[in-house]
């Protein structure tokens, strides 16, 4: 099966009340080949060192919410679109 990418229009993330950053988490993740944990795309993400950046609990919160919304899963330690190739 292939990846099943959800598109998430206005309607779709306010249905599901997404927050901005879980939009920008769950968008990383679905133009990425492969799978990353949560620290990985923390480091790729952690922009604004000030406080106001991707830290790896705030990055872990997001992917978490993203798996109870069922538009990721995790692979292990990984995480992944939904319908992932090992479906």
């Amino acid at each position: 099966m292939k990846n099943e990418i959800i598109i998430l229009d206005k309607e779709k993330i306010e249905e599901l009340k997404l927050e901005k950053r879980e939009v920008l988490v769950y968008t990383f993740i679905s133009l990425v080949s492969g799978s990353y944990t949560a620290k990985e795309m923390a480091a790729i993400l952690g922009i604004g060192h000030d406080g106001t950046g991707f830290n790896y609990p705030l990055v872990k919160k997001y992917c978490d919410s993203l798996v109870e919304k069922g538009l990721i899963k995790r692979n292990e330690d990984k995480f992944i679109i939904t319908g992932g190739q090992n479906d």
